[in-house]
């Protein structure tokens, strides 16, 4: 599915961007797609229903055919309104396929929505979080496929050689230690002789 297509539509139908916008982001799509077959898939809905919001823009991911089959070089980006949280689903969800986890694994994607798109969710400035988003997530693109000069010089993506992944085990790591180490103090309270005073 090409990132032009049903992206206006969504949007025209939702009111959560301006046609400018819509405009700006499909030609960005447009370009990146022709360039790599990667595509940038943008959705807004008003809810999911009481599907999870990870399990909805998965199942875009497959369903709509983001991205090249052979390639799975797909990435969605979804904003569940969710009626003013009927649900308690309300947020941005990004999924991508495996041909592009090698450049945007979760602790990544994870840094990207909290430095680019957070505040504005959370202030319910949605356009400027989603046009904030998208072009990270498509300057990430860029530089995984070596665009340099007006050309793409990568046919495929280099990998993240950052930390991402390490920071997201070193922090497990610490949450484990910390788990542990309140699970130690609690059993030793509750194995200590408990005094009756008379």
């Amino acid at each position: 599915r090409s990132p032009s297509r049903g992206l206006g539509d969504v949007y025209k139908r939702q009111g959560v961007l301006s046609d400018s916008t819509i405009n700006e982001l499909n030609e960005k799509g447009t370009h990146l797609e022709e360039g790599t077959g990667a595509e940038l898939l943008l959705m807004t809905m008003d809810s999911t229903g009481q599907e999870h919001r990870q399990d909805f823009s998965l199942r875009a991911l497959r369903e709509y055919g983001v991205g090249k089959t052979e390639k799975d070089n797909g990435i969605v980006i979804l904003l569940n309104l969710d009626n003013d949280n009927e649900f308690n689903n309300r947020g941005i969800e990004v999924q991508v396929g495996y041909g592009v986890e090698g450049y945007l694994n979760d602790a990544k994607i994870g840094r990207i929505i909290d430095n680019v798109a957070y505040e504005d969710l959370v202030a319910g400035n949605y356009e400027a979080a989603l046009t904030n988003l998208y072009n990270a997530l498509y300057e990430e693109s860029l530089t995984a496929y070596g665009y340099e000069d007006g050309e793409f010089t990568r046919d495929e993506p280099a990998e993240d050689t950052g930390t991402g992944q390490n920071d997201s085990i070193i922090s497990i790591l610490i949450r484990l230690a910390i788990f542990m180490t309140v699970l130690y103090l609690s059993l030793i309270h509750i194995s200590e002789p408990t005094r009756r005073t008379p």
